[in-house]
């Protein structure tokens, strides 16, 4: 029993490890820019594209269009 325990225990470890996040810049081409904690570039790209491509801002709606998705240091 005790081996299934430590077994799984590192498995749970591994897991945490693949999922670590990141900070991502995305720009777009209105050269506004957001920050998104996300896996991987594709990750962050997915999160914004979620938010749909016309955000909404006071009463004016933007088009935001993804220029650059950089990783922040």
């Amino acid at each position: 029993m005790s081996l299934l325990v430590y077994t799984i225990r590192i498995e749970s470890e591994r897991l945490k490890m693949m999922k670590k996040e990141n900070i991502f810049k995305v720009t777009f081409t209105n050269n506004s820019s957001v920050f998104i904690k996300a896996m991987d570039e594709d990750h962050a790209r997915r999160i914004v594209e979620r938010n749909g491509t016309t955000w909404t801002r006071a009463e004016d709606k933007v088009e935001m269009i993804i220029k650059s998705i950089e990783e922040c240091e």
